[in-house]
């Protein structure tokens, strides 16, 4: 009879182990999500620091979401302290302050200061409904940063640049070709909005939507296929953009100080704009620099279209979606002309502004500002799988964060930069590939992705789709 309890015995304690080992793996992937939805916020903050990111290029339509598992209604704020170290930044220490639905549902605010290896402050006001107004926002982001080592792919102030080689900066440069040195990174950018009375913003100036689960469950802003007047959002855009960069080292020096303003026209009429899985958005600007208006000193154009493809449910996800961009720049009053076997450039944007790719937005493969011509050119895929598993559901500290999906991503990107405005832009593109992890938090969609290209592989932390 002892022997016939032994089969029992050693049934009972398998399952027992294989429970423990269960229980285990979902805390240690508990934890492990934790600290992913903890970087996720950090995302916004450094996102402030790095750039005008926030404000520039395409708007959104205006709306606030109202999730349905918070009891409180609108609104959601997180104190957080963070690390982080990368090479032109030094390890460095800071804390912040993100607020979604400060002061009115549609508005986010925040801030952010860090000390260390680098030192920076920035604020930032994003759709602030303006009084007796229901249409006319306006957003504005400071910042002021001191940085021990950044890059800038371009000719240096005083510095001749022979004919017979590649330009900094240009398609066939080389990725050696480049300043580092101690730099300045100040900004003071201002935006004002006005959306159209037309398709879902006919009657009012700003919508509310309602979630469950990171997922839509309210009527959607797009009514219909693309038709501005009976579907979707339309925004008018006039934004100003103060700008003090500075790049000093011993052997060069380049200042990339402007003062410039763009007008522009976006148009959104996918179904969900923060994390769209139908429609297409559309974008034109212009942008200049302030004395444009008496004489032109440097101008731009830029036209993008995205598209998103609804996959259906399955494969472990409760969306799959395949989203897809392109994007064109020009500008007309570049001039790059040579004279005694050297290159001289005359009406350029500064560095960093126009026909630009490289960086967490374009060719993420690649360095901030790699490459920049007159004309550029630009084509992205993602694939988006929004997980079912929310870690929020066995760990209850991530609903402090209000955690309502993680998404996994794959990306494949190419692009150029050329002389002209041409059919030269398809050709000899440059390509990198990826994957990245979002988190849907706070209502707000943070990133990161690690990208691969023939120069280098990197990784960037920031806010909101890519596209």
């Amino acid at each position: 009879m002892p022997e016939l309890l032994v089969v029992p015995v050693v049934v009972v304690a398998i399952f027992k182990a294989k429970a423990v080992v269960v229980t285990a793996v979902k805390a240690v992937a508990a934890v492990i999500a934790r600290v992913a939805c903890y970087y996720r916020c950090v995302t916004f903050l450094i996102s402030l620091l790095c750039s005008s990111t926030l404000l520039a290029g395409p708007a959104t339509s205006k709306y606030a979401v109202e999730r349905l598992e918070q009891s409180d209604g609108l609104g959601q704020q997180i104190w957080i302290p963070y690390a982080f170290e990368t090479e032109s930044m030094g390890g460095n220490g800071g804390i912040g302050y993100v607020h979604r639905g400060f002061y009115q549902p549609q508005m986010t605010a925040g801030a952010t200061a860090f000390g260390g290896g680098s030192k920076a402050f920035a604020a930032i006001v994003y759709d602030y409904r303006l009084p007796h107004t229901d249409r006319l926002y306006l957003s504005a982001l400071g910042m002021y940063a001191d940085y021990p080592r950044l890059k800038a792919y371009a000719i240096p102030q005083d510095m001749l640049w022979p004919a017979d080689e590649p330009r900094p900066g240009s398609n066939d440069s080389d990725a050696s070709a480049h300043i580092e040195s101690h730099g300045e990174n100040n900004w003071f950018d201002l935006r004002l909005e006005y959306v159209l009375p037309s398709g879902a913003a006919k009657d009012k100036g700003w919508l509310k939507m309602q979630t469950r689960g990171g997922m839509l469950v309210s009527e959607s802003p797009r009514k219909s296929g693309w038709n501005p007047l009976k579907s979707g959002v339309s925004v008018m855009i006039l934004r100003g953009l103060w700008r003090e960069q500075l790049y000093q080292g011993e052997l060069a020096r380049l200042d990339a100080s402007s003062t410039s303003w763009q007008l522009g026209l976006h148009y959104d009429n996918s179904n969900f704009s923060p994390n769209p899985s139908t429609g297409s958005k559309q974008f034109l600007g212009y942008t200049a620099d302030s004395n444009s208006l008496k004489e032109a000193n440097w101008n731009f154009v830029e036209a993008e279209h995205s598209q998103y493809f609804y996959l259906g449910r399955g494969l472990g996800a409760k969306q799959r979606v395949l989203a897809v961009n392109a994007w064109a720049g020009y500008s007309p009053s570049w001039r790059q002309y040579v004279e005694d076997g050297q290159v001289y450039l005359s009406n350029t944007p500064i560095y960093g502004e126009g026909a630009t790719l490289g960086g967490f937005e374009r060719m993420r493969g690649f360095d901030t500002n790699r490459f920049s011509d007159k004309a550029a050119a630009y084509f992205g895929a993602e694939y988006r799988h929004t997980l079912n598993w929310n870690p929020a559901d066995d760990w209850r500290l991530l609903r402090y964060v209000a955690l309502d999906w993680l998404q996994l991503v794959a990306f494949a990107e190419a692009g150029r930069v050329h002389s002209e405005f041409n059919t030269e832009l398809l050709r000899d593109m440059h390509t990198d590939y990826g994957f990245g992890l979002r988190a849907y938090f706070a209502t707000m969609v943070g990133r990161m992705d690690f990208a691969i290209s023939d120069e280098q592989a990197g990784m960037w932390l920031m806010v909101g789709q890519t596209f």
